[in-house]
């Protein structure tokens, strides 16, 4: 790919039944979905666990390299089954419980063998210094080990199912993304707001490395001036593990403004 989404086009909100228990506003989840995988438009119902299947998909005709959320969920068990447009069988039949107060996207991508699989991850919403802004990394493309680096600074690798994640001073950041032989994937200027959480979702399709993104806005804080050294590559956090059991079916490098957002190449 030759270059990284520009500008950002609004999600539709999927709205999903409340059936689960009620609970605060406040301690509601944030969810937002990613779908990652190439070549396969599915039917997605969320409903109450132990209820019925309603007759219309929560999202339809979802397509790759489309987000939809935040779809504001209280903690509950929620029936999730996965069908090819229009047909009854499901492809994935799970129950998801979903936590209080937490902030996920949840992923639907491709595993090494090309198999589908569902990775949650929790979005960090903590505080950033002000001033400062959140870039987050997400391998979760049937592809290579990548390299990360930003002018001559390299920040490290990552494989598919692990994340790089950052706090670096907002502005323009310059990001290249490069295989272990030096070809370059991505080389491209990020534009960074002040308080801004841009997370990257990693799509491959047709021989190209693309992107899917989500942005989010953080509070700041003031502090004191620090060097911020770049975060550690890792394993997709495993806060939520019960996620990560229950679902195993579908999902992407990602670049965003404050919204969320789709690209398409």
């Amino acid at each position: 790919m030759k270059k990284l989404l520009a500008g950002l086009a609004a999600a539709a909100l999927a709205v999903i039944p409340m059936t689960a228990a009620s609970a605060d506003e406040h301690e509601n989840t944030d969810v937002y979905v990613v779908h990652a995988f190439p070549g396969a438009d599915v039917d997605v119902y969320v409903y109450g666990d132990g209820d019925d299947r309603p007759d219309e998909a929560t999202l339809a005709n979802f397509s790759p390299e489309d987000v939809a959320g935040p779809v504001s969920l209280p903690a509950g068990s929620y029936a999730v089954d996965i069908t090819l447009p229009g047909e009854d069988d499901a492809l994935l039949s799970e129950v998801l419980d979903v936590p209080a107060s937490a902030n996920v996207t949840v992923v639907a991508h491709p595993t090494g063998d090309g198999e589908l699989a569902v990775t949650p991850f929790v979005n960090d919403m903590s505080a950033v210094e002000c001033g400062e802004a959140r870039i987050e990394v997400r391998h979760t493309a049937q592809a290579p080990e990548v390299f990360l680096s930003t002018g001559d600074t390299e920040l490290g690798s990552i494989s598919l199912g692990e994340t790089f994640a950052a706090d670096v001073a907002a502005g323009d950041l310059p990001v290249t993304v490069a295989l272990e032989d030096g070809t370059e994937l991505i080389d491209t200027t990020l534009e960074l707001g002040d308080s801004s959480y841009t997370i990257l979702h990693a799509f491959f399709e047709d021989g190209e490395l693309s992107v899917i993104p989500i942005g989010l806005e953080l509070d700041c804080t003031e502090a004191p001036d620090e060097e911020h050294s770049p975060g550690e590559a890792g394993l997709a956090s495993t806060a939520l593990p019960v996620w990560v059991i229950a679902l195993m079916a579908i999902g992407a490098l990602s670049l965003a403004a404050p919204a969320v957002a789709r690209k398409r190449n």
